[in-house]
């Protein structure tokens, strides 16, 4: 009986180095895809926008939504937080370097507009928030963000009750399997059961031991209550997305729209996952100029 004990807990530790090897290799970070960078745009050109990137793509992902915004002129800031960093732990010292960013790019007092993809976006955006409100030296950013663009995000539970360990990490296992196949796939026969494993010990160590053991939809939860009231949003989503429901993108709208917050949406059809403007590129361009010039508009009224 013992022998056999000490086999399975062998085994256990050698599944576990595999799966944190490839969870590292494909989900960690990397100098090329994980940097900030500012492109700039017009001088004359009224706002700044802050992209964020979901868990997985890179910057040849992110290329066709920036060159778009270089195309009309408009200067962005962008990064891309690694999926790892996701799933155990935002690295705040890159957060500040997008605020640094922001706080440097932002000398003519343009309007700042949030334009982020999935839950990994949603979590950058919690954060920086979050830094804004808490830091004196961040805080005066806060006057200038003028909207924020949801793009097949965010997927959240509205209520505080936690879900069984072993139900996150079939859940998180779904994404993270599909940016180690590098394709819309979200279960495989053997990577599933082996990155579902490796999270599950992962999230029993912080659920039981660690000082922090609030999850990533914890953090994203924040921005329920948090958001200024007079920040617009913007919601872009799709009926046919298998990792963010429109059913669950329209609850969270609607506790948006309880709180006084101004909402607009559309709801696209046929596009998966953070794939409406590759497929519908002009409807998606057309949507988000609108958003800019009406906030533009709004910001110019006010003076």
């Amino acid at each position: 009986m013992f022998f056999i004990l000490f086999i399975v807990i062998i085994l256990g530790c050698i599944l576990y180095k595999i799966s944190d090897y490839y969870v590292r290799r494909y989900l960690g970070f990397n100098s090329i895809d994980h940097t900030p960078v500012y492109t700039p745009g017009s001088s004359h050109a009224s706002v700044l926008v802050c992209v964020l990137g979901w868990g997985g793509c890179t910057r040849r992902h992110l290329r066709r939504i920036l060159d778009f915004y270089s195309l009309h002129e408009i200067s962005t800031v962008s990064w891309i937080n690694p999926m790892f960093n996701y799933i155990f732990g935002v690295d705040m010292k890159q957060i500040e370097r997008i605020l640094d960013f922001l706080i440097h790019e932002n000398r003519d007092t343009k309007n700042i507009i949030i334009h982020l993809h999935s839950n990994n976006g949603a979590l950058v955006w919690s954060h920086m928030l979050h830094t804004m409100k808490t830091n004196e030296h961040y805080n005066q950013l806060l006057i200038n963000i003028k909207g924020v663009i949801f793009d097949s995000s965010p997927y959240t539970r509205l209520n505080s009750s936690s879900e069984w360990i072993i139900t996150s990490a079939i859940g998180m296992s779904r994404p993270g399997v599909s940016i180690i196949l590098n394709r819309a796939q979200y279960f495989h026969w053997l990577w599933t059961p082996l990155v579902t494993y490796y999270l599950s010990l992962r999230y029993f160590y912080r659920r039981y031991f660690s000082s922090d053991s609030s999850t990533s939809m914890d953090k994203i939860l924040r921005i329920v209550n948090s958001t200024p009231k007079d920040v617009k949003q913007f919601y872009l989503y799709s009926n046919a997305d298998r990792l963010v429901p429109h059913t669950i993108v329209e609850q969270y709208m609607a506790v948006q729209i309880d709180r006084g917050v101004n909402v607009t949406s559309h709801r696209f059809l046929g596009s998966g996952h953070v794939n409406h403007f590759r497929l519908h590129p002009v409807e998606y361009g057309k949507l988000i100029l609108d958003f800019i010039v009406n906030i533009e508009n709004d910001n110019a009224s006010d003076k």
